[in-house]
Parts: C-alpha cells; sequence; structure tokens
C-alpha cells in the first residue's frame, strides 16, 4: 500500500529505485540505498554492493577468491591467474598460483641459465645444476703424503676432507689412514681406536654421509684375499673408530677389485664381482647398513646376464634408480659392453650409450657428478695403453646415456689407472688422486670441473 501517496513503489524502502529482492526485485539490501544492482562494487569490504551474488573478494571474477583475504589466488586483477590455469613459463607471472618460480619449467628447484638462474636444460629435471661445457678443467692441489694405487678413499662433507686407508705403495700395502682436509689443504696420518683392517689394497669402499660411517669390504692382503667387513666411525673428525663386523649369515667369498656402490634408498652396500682364488666372480651381494653390530648380508639373484668381471667402474644413479657398471676385466680380455642394473627390478641389460664411442677400460676412476646429473669418469686401461681421456655420460632415460669425451684443460693428471675419483657437492666439482701411470705411482691430487 502506497501510504504517503508519493507513487514511489512499496518495495523499495531505501528508495535507491530497486526493489527489495525478497519482494521480487533485484535489491539485495533494501535498507542500503548505495547497494542495488546500478551500484559500483567496492571489492573486498565485505559488501556485494551491486547485488550480482558474486564474492566481494574475487576482483577479477575468474572464480577463485584473493589470497590477501582467505583465498588462494595470487593476483585478483588477472583473470587469467588462478589455481588451475595453464602455466606459461618465462612470462613472469605465476599464473597456476602454486609460489612456485616461473623460471624453472622441469620443476628441479632451479631457475633456468637464460633466465638469470643455473639449469641449462629446463626442460629435463634429472640436469639438476649444471650443463658441462665440453672441458675439463684440472687443478692441482698438494700431493699425497706417499703415492698409492688401489687405496679405498672417501670425501666426508660434512667435514670438508678426504679420508684414504691402505693401497699399493712401492713394495709393500698401506695400512695408514690418511685425512685430507679440503679447507686448509694438508694431510694428515690418523690413529683411529679399534682393530684396524691391517695392510690392504683394492678393498671396495663406501661413505654413508648420514651416518659418517665409512664400509670397507675384502681387498688384498699379503698372501691373501679378505672377506671382511671394517666399519670405521668417522662422525666425529679426532675420534676415528675401527670395528670389525662377522657376518651374521651367508657371505660374499672373499675377493678384490669389486665394484661397489652406496643405494642410498635403500640403506645398503652393493657388492658385484670381482677376482676371487679360483677366477672372476659374476654375483650380486647387499649389505645392510643399518646394522652395526654385524655383517648382514644377502644374496640377491638379479634376471638378465650377470657380469662376471673385475675392476670395474660402478656408480648409482638415485635419479632413475640404477647402477652402471663401467669396464672392467674378464678373461683375456676387457668388458666391451658398460651394463646398468635396474634396482628396482633387479636386472641386468646393456647400458645404451649414445654420443661419443666409450672404449672398453679397467681400473678407471668414476664418481656420480650430483650437480651435473651424470656420470664423471677419467682413465683406466685399454689395451696396449693407458687411458688419459675423461668422459661425462649423461642419463637421457633410464639406461640410456649420452657420452661426451672432454677435452682437458689445466693441470691435466693424463694417463692414470686405478686412481680414485670423488664428488665435492660443496664446490661442484671432482677430486681425483693417487694410482698409476706408466712405470710408476701417482701421488696427485687434482680437482677437476667437467
Amino acid at each position: 500500500m502506497d501510504a504517503d501517496c508519493d507513487d514511489l513503489s512499496d518495495y523499495d524502502a531505501d528508495l535507491d529505485g530497486h526493489d527489495s529482492d525478497s519482494y521480487g526485485g533485484g535489491d539485495c539490501d533494501d535498507s542500503d540505498a548505495a547497494i542495488n544492482p546500478d551500484a559500483t562494487e567496492t571489492w573486498y569490504d565485505g559488501v556485494d554492493a551491486d547485488c550480482d551474488g558474486l564474492s566481494d573478494y574475487d576482483a577479477d571474477l575468474d572464480g577463485y577468491e584473493s589470497d590477501d583475504h582467505g583465498g588462494d589466488d595470487c593476483d585478483d586483477d588477472d583473470a587469467s591467474a588462478h589455481p588451475g590455469a595453464t602455466e606459461t613459463y618465462y612470462d613472469g607471472v605465476d599464473g597456476d598460483c602454486d609460489g612456485l618460480s616461473d623460471y624453472d619449467a622441469d620443476l628441479d628447484g632451479y631457475d633456468s641459465v637464460d633466465h638469470g638462474g643455473m639449469d641449462c636444460d629446463d626442460s629435463d629435471p634429472h640436469r639438476a645444476l649444471y650443463c658441462s661445457d665440453g672441458v675439463a678443467d684440472w687443478i692441482g692441489l698438494d700431493s699425497m703424503p706417499q703415492a698409492l694405487t688401489g687405496m679405498a678413499a672417501v670425501l666426508d662433507q660434512t667435514n670438508q676432507r678426504l679420508l684414504v686407508y691402505g693401497g699399493l705403495g712401492y713394495h709393500e700395502l698401506s695400512e695408514t689412514l690418511y685425512e685430507y682436509d679440503l679447507g686448509t689443504s694438508s694431510w694428515a696420518a690418523l690413529s683411529p681406536s679399534g682393530t684396524s683392517p691391517g695392510p690392504r689394497g683394492a678393498a671396495s669402499v663406501i661413505f654413508d654421509e648420514a651416518d659418517g660411517y665409512v664400509w670397507l669390504f675384502g681387498g688384498e692382503e699379503y698372501y691373501a684375499l679378505s672377506d671382511e667387513v671394517y666399519l670405521l666411525d668417522a662422525s666425529s673428525s679426532g675420534s676415528e673408530t675401527w670395528s670389525p663386523l662377522t657376518a651374521s649369515s651367508s657371505s660374499p667369498d672373499p675377493r678384490l677389485g669389486a665394484a661397489t656402490v652406496l643405494d642410498d634408498g635403500g640403506d645398503r652396500m652393493l657388492v658385484i664381482g670381482g677376482q676371487g682364488y679360483h677366477g672372476l666372480l659374476d654375483d650380486l651381494w647387499s649389505l645392510d647398513l643399518t646394522t652395526t653390530s654385524a655383517a648382514s648380508w644377502t644374496e640377491l639373484s638379479p634376471s638378465g646376464t650377470a657380469p662376471e668381471r673385475a675392476f670395474a667402474a660402478a656408480v648409482y644413479d638415485p635419479n632413475y634408480e640404477v647402477v652402471y657398471l663401467l669396464g672392467g676385466e674378464t678373461y683375456n680380455a676387457l668388458a666391451e659392453d658398460p651394463l646398468c642394473l635396474d634396482l628396482s627390478s633387479t636386472s641386468w641389460s646393456i647400458l645404451t650409450t649414445t654420443g661419443d664411442d666409450l672404449p672398453p677400460l679397467a681400473g678407471a676412476a668414476a664418481v656420480w657428478a650430483s650437480d651435473f646429473g651424470a656420470v664423471l669418469l677419467h682413465g683406466g686401461a685399454t689395451y696396449h695403453q693407458l687411458s688419459s681421456t675423461s668422459y661425462l655420460l649423461q642419463a637421457t632415460d633410464a639406461c640410456v646415456v649420452e657420452v661426451t669425451a672432454l677435452t682437458a684443460s689445466g693441470d691435466d693428471p693424463g694417463v692414470t689407472t686405478d686412481s680414485a675419483l670423488l664428488w665435492n657437492a660443496s664446490e661442484a666439482m671432482g677430486v681425483m688422486l693417487g694410482g698409476e701411470s706408466y712405470h710408476r705411482l701417482v701421488d696427485d691430487v687434482t680437482e677437476v670441473v667437467p
């Protein structure tokens, strides 16, 4: 009823020209004349001023509320930027509002080198940081206290040092534990407590960085081969302790020159083949690293053709969870085919290689160059000569690598075999030491950037 006879609608109490939505009109608040379908929306004040029924916290009308007001839209001025949108990389816009860098298309945590980052292949998450320029840049460091070949060497990243045990010197096996401080470039002979392995060469070794433990297996003693396991607790620099571990079950036969890797994901050391008393071995053993009171071994039964070889280089690729077995000696010949052990299926296959040729090599030094997502390999003995070439093996798929022969620059160590090659992730470079060259043992220590 038009009680005051003003001829205005009886359903428009705020006199803004719009009937209340409770009486068939479109005015969502008939007590406030500033709120009506013709009003201009003021965002983020909690008032639906234009009565469109949409959220007052979604200014770009893309259906997602601003993250400044409890929503998840990272840019409420741009309707194309919201959760679920297709990301367009390298335009500086976080189009899908995931909070990740717009310059990291392969989502490996590293921006493209073309946009101020360090990732030179932003389409491949397995190339974590750097790509090689095709040159091995060598930098000579202080010489070892004695020339050694076939020593057990590890790099302790936490304490920034090398630990070197045993090996063959001139006319004798070594039983000294040496430390090389990477910060001060100085050598020291350590005096660990406990029972040491004694004189030993060509033993298998891995370092478990998480616990600070060095695991040593097998090797050559005077007049005998070893099947012993020793644990060096190196977690506290200056308080190293050796412990011999008795096998709790069946264990590998005595051997030297076995290939060994640390399988981080499985908390185990894998031992592959080697040279026994009566010939070459083709077995595969796993040592449980969670047990330090005894040596807990398990013999594995992989499918495929097991490699019967010694003095091969083994490297674990954590990206594809495979082990590369490179070179080695077979009966009266060098191993021609590089192999790949798929840990997910425990199966052997021939490693597929592209790029440069990788010759058969025994005693080559190899390491997982984590900053490059690749294997770095140097030296070794091929037919009739020693090798001075460095190679980078870049994985492109499981059990597939692209081989690049690197050009040497700087303090090139030249021809070597049975050296140790370690990776210093804090400096993104390798460290190679010791080994054997023509008619002499090597005491060189050299850093290398591939």
